[in-house]
């Protein structure tokens, strides 16, 4: 892996390199990834706009470190700064101490990005109060004119895996609904309950919202139909809904109907229901999906896709070069 660490390190330098990702199957180490970061970090590259890693062997707090320092190269006036559109970073199945995790949510703030900056992080270790109260600042600094002018340009945030306590997840949708930066959330697996979801979408923050395998129940759908109804006077921005993996049955899909019926000017479009308790009565789920059909839009109950087919551009243990170089 070496000469692969060295053939991208050099890709990198010449502008010519799009994407990498590796995961478990590839034989890199923490140190090879270290490497890769410090070179898209000291060359001013503008080429990268993906970085996805995943595995704990490979992703300790140094990675986390360089992956910070990364972060803060985005905060001044350079070239890369005005020709980045966007720029994906992605760390699954980390073994990220909680400083590691702090040390990449503080650098969000001075991330001076043109376009869309998105982040993927999960972790074997708990996400506790500090990566909250970390978060917080990040999102909240430019809003509370506190500290450094808060450049963070976080649109996406996709995160899941944390062992979290109730508390936290209260906290967490309570931060979510003041925050104005993210309108693109993913969560898996976090133990969301009714309230805590109407928190989540009190303030209609969110295009996208995901809530895979959070428990999501029927009491829940009819939560998440109130912000289908306040569409109808133009506050709701809500356009795609995943709520896959989770234990909603025709009644949940009822709510949801309701909430849609009501929002004569609603602009959701697609709601992904995948893997749940129906029992195989499909006229709730025809009514819904002739509704969204309506609006152009989609419902869907198949298996979710495979993610290598979501990502599509990415290449495995590889780079993506930019043919056009």
């Amino acid at each position: 892996m070496g000469d692969k660490v060295s053939k991208i390190k050099k890709g990198i330098g010449k502008n010519l390199v799009k994407a990498i990702e590796f995961d478990e199957s590839d034989d890199i180490d923490a140190q090879g990834i270290t490497d890769i970061i410090q070179v898209l970090t000291s060359s001013n590259n503008t080429s990268v706009t993906r970085l996805h890693v995943t595995g704990p062997d490979i992703l300790s707090d140094e990675v986390a470190k360089n992956a910070a320092i990364f972060f803060k190269s985005y905060h001044t006036d350079t070239i890369r700064v005005r020709v980045q559109q966007s720029l994906s970073l992605g760390f699954r199945r980390a073994k990220f101490e909680s400083n590691g995790i702090n040390r990449i949510f503080s650098s969000l703030m001075y991330c001076d990005i043109i376009g869309e900056l998105i982040i993927t992080l999960d972790s074997y270790n708990p996400f506790d109060q500090s990566n909250l109260d970390t978060l917080r600042t990040t999102l909240l600094a430019s809003e509370t004119g506190s500290g450094e002018p808060n450049k963070c340009k976080l649109n996406r945030l996709t995160i899941g895996g944390f062992a979290i306590t109730p508390a936290i997840a209260k906290g967490f949708a309570e931060l979510m609904s003041k925050q104005t930066h993210i309108t693109q959330l993913s969560l898996t697996k976090w133990e969301m309950n009714s309230e805590n979801i109407r928190v989540l979408v009190s303030e209609d923050r969110f295009e996208y919202l995901d809530l895979t395998g959070c428990e999501v129940g029927d009491d829940a759908c009819k939560v998440i139909a109130s912000a289908f109804e306040r569409q109808h006077n133009g506050l709701s921005k809500l356009k795609k809904l995943i709520l896959n993996e989770n234990s909603i049955s025709e009644k949940g899909v009822s709510h949801l109907i309701a909430g849609i019926q009501n929002s004569e000017n609603g602009v959701i479009n697609e709601i992904q229901l995948n893997n749940n308790n129906m029992t195989g009565d499909e006229e709730e789920l025809v009514t819904l999906k002739n509704l969204l059909k309506e609006r152009g839009g989609e419902t869907s109950t198949e298996p979710t896709p495979d993610l290598k087919s979501i990502l599509g551009n990415a290449v495995k243990g590889s780079v993506i070069e930019n043919t056009n170089e």
